[in-house]
């Protein structure tokens, strides 16, 4: 066998094992990716009992559970699988003295609360555009010369336009 053809079928080899390394790693990854899923809808489904039942978010400034509970990751998945409108009142009702935010600033919260990681998945000029007409269109934000804020429910008469 000539030093060329030795070449040719090391390379051959490693070639093999590359594919089926890829291989092994997609089937890691499909596998992954199922559990992922299944984890944020579980997760979903918690999170929104847990406000239905209790009123509040636990990841409201001042929650002595967000103190107790706290995890490096704590808020990163707050978001997931939400509509972009029930997750925008989400993050504006929970700020502290209803300061409000620039769509760029609600838009850098709700990723940072993981709603471009569930179901939906969105490309950086989609979430704008989805989270924008969210805010439009849903009942309790209003959009001021700063920003977007929220209103609570019954105070609408209360604010002055």
């Amino acid at each position: 066998m000539s030093e060329e053809n030795i070449q040719v079928n090391e390379i051959i080899s490693q070639l093999a094992e590359e594919e089926q390394a890829l291989a092994d790693a997609h089937a890691q990854f499909k596998t992954a990716s199922i559990r992922f899923d299944i984890a944020s809808r579980k997760y979903a489904a918690i999170r929104d009992m847990f406000r239905s039942r209790w009123g509040f978010s636990p990841y409201e400034p001042g929650s002595h559970l967000m103190e107790v509970f706290k995890k490096p990751y704590w808020g990163r998945y707050r978001f997931i699988n939400m509509k972009p409108g029930k997750a925008a009142v989400a993050l504006l009702s929970e700020l502290i003295g209803g300061v409000p935010l620039t769509l760029n600033e609600v838009v850098e919260g709700l990723i940072r609360g993981g709603i471009n990681l569930g179901e939906v998945t969105w490309s950086d000029s989609s979430i704008k555009r989805a989270i924008n007409a969210a805010l439009m269109q849903t009942r309790g934000i209003r959009k001021t010369e700063e920003g977007y804020e929220y209103i609570p429910e019954g105070c609408e008469d209360l604010v002055e336009e």
